[in-house]
């Protein structure tokens, strides 16, 4: 009888917490939330959202959500408390001693309004935004030019200028718009903006200052089609895509590429319907999904859930799957070159299949958080809890562990069967996915599809000025051979 009274006493707590407003809890606590669009974001953390509606927070970056008994836990209560009551009783007792100066989710009201396009606010690209984009982004002037003319890119004006003033400052003045259209109506149904002037003070790592705006259409994005789309390919950001399409100018027949503006599940599932649709008519289907996400932990878990996604083309009966597009996804640091092969020299083992577990199990990290969102016994890295330390490896010592590991699993042929690696090590989906993944990697290293560099690249725009810095400098060797051919031929 006294558990049941303390079940429903920890239920009336729940529940009270509940009819908090998490935005007014976190704002009041002194958590900088800002309003972008139709989300709710940290001023200084693009990738931690908060869903009014559903009153739940979303750290994409970490893989981490909840609701906002979770949130008090993970930035409000003491960290020395491990025990799990513990943690409830200080994180509600936390929420509940503002109870009367928190907003109540009942006194919220959501209308969905339909997105209003501004063209009044907009003006052709001048010397600021082009720039921008020419200069800092390093796209072409082909493609800055077609997506001006196609009416999917345009600047904003001045705050001074515009009618909708967006923001309360200046830091969207000479922005450059990337709108949002129907490829059917060609309407406009949202955009995004780039701000063009950089201010870490003001805006963190990144720079600039990034907008939705405001009651943009949900599940839509910045797209471009060319042809027919039976290839999907899906990016972070817009200038992610565009950056892809000046990288792949030559591969883009029959094509649709759209940025989710984040990891947005629902946007990969409205394209694919909408392309299903439209290929209906000529008796078609999509014949591939690409994922282009960024190479950071929360990319590569987006895609690990995206790829179990799938149709079947009824045309064919062939099956169509999300295929990894992760940029930079084949590069490897240069410094850990050594370590890989002094560690396969000992063992008597190839530096590629350790450079395998290490890429699969925390993306070639340093740190001991898996990149998963399976639990896995791994060996680089561990699944961490919340209130765990994210801490640095030595990755001589774990290189040498996996390579003991991995001569137990080596083939007659000189090959590993990853499966017997991962045997035990997890549920039979994450041994099944780890494996696969591995094995993939593996065949990838083995048939020298990675490079080694001093740096890995993130994105698909690190990825294109890293190419036309290495096109300069291919430039510049041909223009010391020429020089010194001729000068061979003076003497």
């Amino acid at each position: 009888m006294g558990g049941l009274k303390m079940t429903e006493k920890k239920m009336s707590l729940i529940d009270r917490c509940k009819q908090m407003d998490i935005v007014d809890f976190a704002r009041n606590n002194g958590m900088a939330v800002v309003n972008k669009g139709r989300d709710y974001r940290l001023e200084d953390h693009d990738s931690f959202v908060f869903d009014r509606r559903k009153q739940r927070f979303y750290w994409n970056s970490q893989n981490i959500s909840g609701d906002i008994i979770e949130l008090a836990k993970l930035f409000f209560i003491d960290k020395e408390i491990q025990d799990p009551k513990q943690q409830f009783k200080a994180a509600t007792d936390f929420i509940l001693k503002n109870e009367a100066k928190t907003e109540r989710v009942e006194n919220l009201h959501f209308e969905t309004e339909k997105y209003k396009d501004h063209p009044v606010d907009y003006q052709p690209l001048t010397e600021k935004g082009r720039n921008y984009l020419k200069e800092e982004r390093k796209l072409p002037e082909w493609l800055i030019d077609y997506a001006e003319k196609e009416g999917l890119i345009t600047e904003l004006k001045p705050k001074h200028e515009r009618q909708n003033f967006l923001v309360r400052d200046n830091r969207l003045d000479h922005a450059v718009a990337f709108l949002w259209k129907d490829p059917q109506t060609k309407e406009t149904v949202g955009a995004s903006y780039q701000g063009t002037f950089i201010d870490y003070e003001r805006f963190g790592e990144r720079g600039t200052y990034k907008h939705i705006d405001k009651n943009s259409t949900a599940n839509h994005g910045f797209n471009l089609k060319i042809g027919d789309p039976k290839q999907l390919k899906f990016f972070e950001s817009s200038i992610d895509l565009l950056s892809y399409a000046a990288l792949n100018r030559d591969q883009l027949n029959d094509t649709w590429l759209v940025s989710m503006e984040g990891l947005k599940h629902h946007v990969i599932s409205h394209y694919f319907g909408e392309a299903v649709s439209e290929l209906r008519k000529k008796q078609a289907f999509p014949q591939s999904i690409e994922i282009c996400v960024d190479n950071d932990r929360a990319g590569h878990i987006f895609y690990e859930k995206e790829q179990l996604m799938g149709a079947v083309d009824p045309f064919t009966n062939q099956k169509v799957h999300c295929e990894r597009g992760i940029a930079n996804d084949w590069q490897v640091p240069k410094e850990y070159k050594i370590i890989y092969e002094e560690v396969a020299k000992e063992e008597k083992v190839t530096p590629e299949a350790i450079m395998a577990i290490h890429k699969t199990e925390n993306n070639l990290q340093l740190t001991n958080q898996l990149v998963s969102a399976h639990k896995v016994n791994a060996s680089f890295d561990q699944q961490l809890s919340v209130n765990d330390s994210i801490e640095a490896i030595n990755l001589k010592d774990i290189c040498r562990e996996v390579a003991k590991e991995l001569k137990g699993c080596e083939r007659v042929d000189g090959t590993y069967d990853f499966d017997r690696f991962y045997q035990e090590k997890g549920d039979i989906n994450a041994q099944i996915l780890f494996s696969y993944k591995a094995e993939q990697y593996y065949k990838g290293y083995k048939n020298h599809e990675h490079e080694f560099v001093p740096e890995v690249k993130k994105d698909w725009n690190d990825q294109l000025k890293h190419e036309i810095q290495q096109q300069e400098i291919r430039k510049q060797k041909r223009a010391i051979l020429f020089q010194q051919g001729r000068q061979q031929e003076r003497e």
